[in-house]
């Protein structure tokens, strides 16, 4: 049976989210990763994302709760990046580069067949190209407006995550 690990680029995925004009913790992650992973063996799912910084937002306790969910979520590791910058000004860091870490490691590990990555950033071209050649598959999702034809042209295959997908996995 095909063994799976989902990369999930959280800032990516919460854009895309946004975009839908989706409450983004309404959606299940769990019910994404079910969807996307189609009945083959779970590995695990790894998520990249950093942590909120604003202890005095309304959405602080919202945002971490959603965060400690996903810490509890089986088979779920979730990797932080960090914030860089004066606020409100903040820019991702680290995330995308540790996925790419990831990914390559655990294809070097043999600790899967096939990556599912879901982000719509062409940044993981030649990380994805250096797995292929490792005999390993890599699949895609991304939003439609968040898609790269790079990363569509380089997958083994590309599928978008639509709205219909998206109100599927809401809570």
């Amino acid at each position: 049976m095909d063994r799976v690990m989902v990369f999930m680029d959280g800032g990516n995925f919460f854009n895309g989210i946004q975009e839908m004009k989706i409450y983004f913790y309404n959606v299940a992650i769990d019910e994404i990763v079910k969807t996307v992973v189609d009945g083959r063996k779970l590995i695990r799912t790894y998520y990249y994302t950093v942590r909120p910084t604003d202890k005095t937002s309304k959405m602080y306790s919202t945002q971490m709760s959603f965060l400690d969910q996903l810490e509890r979520s089986n088979y779920m590791k979730v990797r932080y990046g960090r914030l860089v910058g004066i606020p409100p000004n903040f820019k991702e860091k680290g995330t995308d580069v540790f996925l790419a870490i990831d990914m390559l490691n655990l294809a070097y590990k043999n600790s899967y067949d096939t990556a599912i990555l879901i982000s719509g950033d062409g940044d993981f071209v030649e990380v994805i190209e250096c797995i292929q050649n490792m005999g390993k598959q890599i699949e895609n999702w991304a939003f439609k407006g968040r898609k790269s034809d790079n990363l569509l042209k380089v997958c083994d295959s590309f599928s978008y995550i639509d709205d219909q997908m998206i109100k599927q996995c809401c809570k």
